[in-house]
Formats: C-alpha cells, structure tokens, sequence
C-alpha cells in the first residue's frame, strides 16, 4: 500500500514516460555511432536495457529509501546493473540481431548510462522520503504562539457524494485515510470511498486521540492497528485487517508512539 511517486499522478506518469524515452533514445544514439550496430538493432538494444532497468528502478522506490547502509546500496546497484544486462544480451543473442563481441564493444556506454541513471533515482528517492517526514512534522509556525488558535471543528462522520447517492461514513468505521493526488481516499472494511479534501483537512478535523498522520500520504485510525513492525533501519510498517499494510515516516513512527504512550 506504499504510494508511488511515478503513478500518485498524471504528471508522475508523464514524466517517467518522457525519462524512459530520453533514456533510450541516448543510448541508442550512443549505441548506433559507436557500435557496429545498425540504428535499429541500437535502439532494440537500448529499449530492453533501459526497459529492465526501468522495471528494477520502479520497484527500487519500496526498497531503496529504506536502506542506510552504503554497502549494502551499492550491492543492489551492482547486481541491478548487471542483471539487466544479462538480461538484455541474452534476448538480442536469442534473437540473433548481436553477437557477445558486439554487446561487449558497447558496454562502457551501457554501464554509464546506467549507473548515471541509477544514481540520480537512487537520490530522487531519498529526497522524497525525507521531504515526507519533514512534512509529516510540520513546519513551525511563525508569529506570536501565545495567540489563542481557533479550535477546528471534529468531524463524526464524513460525507461523500458518489453519484447520485450520498455515503455517511462513521470517522470509527474508517481503517486509514490515503492521499490520492487532490483527492483522498477513505479506506473501511467495506469499501473505498473518493473524496475531493486535503489530507491536512483531515488531520486538523478528525479526533486527534484517534487518527496519526504517519506519513506524507497516509492517516491511520489507531483503533484499527492490529502490530507495527520494524522494516528495514529507522523506517517501520503498520498492519491493519485485511492485510493491509501501511508505511510510517520516523516522525510519522514517533506521533504513533506518543499517541499509544508506547
């Protein structure tokens, strides 16, 4: 249930797209002038390369930002890089378009494109992560915190328009509440429900005693909660029924604890 950058919106989408594209588009170009292959056995060459590690990148945002140990990151960058291009000189032999001394010759350019292309994700995940925790903290508020702050209305139930029909969701009947682009999703035991509000909405208006924010895109109903497991360094996961499984920022893990005085 972790929200991927990539697919959280059109413009996530696109842009991998458009990445992936360029990717390919380099390296068969590299591929075709430096190579003895034609400009389309390149561009093959370069689309099954850049497709492995575009699959391997992609399921690399559930493990990566999770790992703090540089050995052990750059291990999985090794075995990454070389997994794809097994993969990919075992499909162009197979399909009798390039031969081992050929692949060979255009390795170098393979590699650099590769780790670059690795390195700069690898770091775009870690930015991510920790813009996430940051935002699950808050900023600090300027001005005179001794102001009395207007208290926020506690929402009971929630409405959602569906249609012609109208839900009234109970806030106990809610397992946990995701961030779907401008929109959030309401998860119960029996079903989704989309509504157009903010997750910041929700975390000023449901029960504070409650409901924990324990990451960028997620709230959690404690009350549902059934064990929070350690993943990984400094980075854990919540289960709910349904097999459900939710992941939690370090701060996100800390508003957890205090609110279950842990």
């Amino acid at each position: 249930m972790f929200e991927h950058p990539f697919t959280q919106s059109m413009f996530g989408r696109a842009a991998g797209i458009l990445l992936v594209l360029a990717a390919i588009g380099t390296l068969g170009g590299l591929l075709a002038f430096y190579t003895p292959l034609s400009v389309w056995v390149a561009m093959g060459d370069a689309t099954l390369y850049i497709g492995t590690l575009t699959v391997a990148g992609y399921y690399g945002w559930y493990l990566l930002p999770h790992i703090r140990v540089w050995q052990a990151q750059l291990g999985i960058a090794s075995l990454t890089q070389l997994v794809c291009l097994a993969i990919t000189e075992a499909s162009m032999a197979a399909l009798g378009l390039e031969r081992a001394e050929t692949f060979f010759a255009g390795l170098p350019l393979r590699l650099l494109i590769g780790v670059l292309a690795w390195a700069i994700l690898f770091q775009w995940y870690w930015r991510l992560a920790a813009r996430e925790e940051e935002e699950v903290e808050g900023p600090a508020l300027p001005g005179d915190t001794s102001l009395p702050v207007p208290q926020a209305e506690i929402l009971d139930r929630i409405s959602v328009k569906e249609g012609t029909r109208i839900h009234l969701i109970s806030v106990d009947e809610l397992l946990y509440i995701q961030a779907s682009g401008d929109y959030a999703t309401l998860v119960t035991a029996e079903g989704q429900y989309v509504k157009e509000q903010t997750m910041k909405y929700f975390e000023t208006h449901l029960p504070a005693a409650t409901f924990v924010r324990i990451h960028r895109s997620s709230i959690v109903n404690v009350n549902h909660i059934l064990r929070i497991e350690l993943f990984g360094k400094d980075s854990y996961r919540v289960r709910l029924p349904n097999n459900i499984t939710l992941r939690a920022s370090v701060s996100g893990y800390r508003l957890l604890k205090e609110r279950l005085e842990l």
